[in-house]
């Protein structure tokens, strides 16, 4: 049984994953406008404790309390250090940007041991994480007042979860998952049907974690008056967006964006391509789950005019490919062969 322990070879992931996360975001922060963005607006005022906010982005409440709360506690150290050319709350936005950069870390320490079980070496696990941690909406993701990166860290615990049987991991993701986006609603039934957890002890837990979020749903918007059903009504309404996103797919700019989500990275997965019987032996290392997890991520993209965002989610399985075309790159094999190889699993 796979057992979810942070030893020292875990810990310098996450500190390498850090380091290379922050120095972008930091940049990205620093130069964003944030009255441009919707959904950072919303996300500071939950922060602040202004909670007439977005019917369907109000109830995300996790990363923007936890980011409160340092701010509040912090908030004299973080100005002090404030940059000149930061014309924001200072101390808020990098509160945000320390909850999401750990956050970050954590899904590429994920990806990094998702992709370790399925390649011989850790130099292309570490390959196959560095597309993730180099990719643009990885620094945007960790360094604006966002949610996306706990929604990206329980994908990474589903897909880890699933593959090892790591029932601890599981269970969370189904009690975390819907305060973190509501479209998990989309990754539930992969947990369901490859969890090694009991089917009906599943159903218990799906409808524990359920009457939670409902429950706090309905005495957040009895208490402040708003409209039951308004999120309800808007959550249904990205119905209307799959024409627009089928526009964009089929359109040369769509398929650039996506393309673009990982940059040069991708050129790694194309060289699978280039030769079919070694492209279908990576096919065939990969269980069921992955098929309806991309299934799943396909619904994300087709209910979102944000393809490119959404996309993102995908970047577990890209990491996962491109380190399994490293590790059977004959050309890097006959060079990692005479580097010394530890196990670092």
């Amino acid at each position: 049984m796979f057992k979810l322990t942070l030893n020292r070879s875990d810990i310098m992931i996450f500190l390498f994953s850090l380091a290379v996360i922050h120095g972008a975001s930091f940049a990205l922060m620093d130069n964003y406008r944030f009255e441009d963005c919707i959904d950072c607006q919303t996300y500071v005022g939950l922060s602040r404790g202004d909670f007439d906010q977005s019917p369907i982005r109000r109830y995300r409440i996790i990363v923007p309390c936890i980011a409160g709360v340092i701010h509040r506690i912090a908030d004299p150290l973080f100005e002090t250090v404030k940059p000149w050319s930061f014309n924001y709350d200072f101390s808020l936005y990098f509160s945000f940007l320390i909850v999401n950069n750990i956050i970050m870390a954590l899904f590429g320490l994920i990806v990094y041991k998702l992709c370790r079980i399925y390649v011989k070496t850790s130099f292309a696990a570490i390959i196959g994480l560095l597309t993730l941690l180099t990719c643009r909406w990885t620094a945007y993701i960790a360094g604006l007042p966002l949610v996306d990166s706990l929604y990206c860290l329980i994908i990474g615990m589903t897909l880890l979860g699933i593959k090892t049987g790591n029932r601890k991991l599981l269970i969370a993701a189904i009690f975390i998952g819907p305060w973190a986006k509501e479209s998990f609603i989309f990754i539930a039934p992969v947990i369901f049907l490859y969890s090694p957890i009991n089917k009906f002890r599943q159903l218990v837990l799906f409808f524990l974690s359920g009457t939670l979020v409902f429950g706090f749903r309905f005495m957040f918007d009895h208490l402040n008056g708003y409209d039951l059903m308004e999120s309800l009504r808007l959550g249904t309404g990205h119905i209307t967006n799959i024409r627009t996103s089928l526009n964009k797919l089929f359109s040369f700019h769509g398929l650039y964006e996506l393309f673009s989500v990982t940059g040069f990275w991708i050129l790694l997965v194309f060289t699978a391509f280039s030769k079919r019987k070694f492209f279908s032996s990576l096919i065939l290392k990969m269980e069921r789950f992955w098929l309806w997890y991309l299934l799943a991520v396909m619904v994300h993209i087709l209910l979102s005019a944000d393809i490119a965002r959404m996309f993102y989610l995908l970047t577990p399985a890209l990491a996962l490919f491109s380190a399994l075309v490293v590790d059977n790159h004959s050309g890097l094999q006959r060079l990692l062969a005479i580097l010394p190889e530890k196990d670092v699993r």
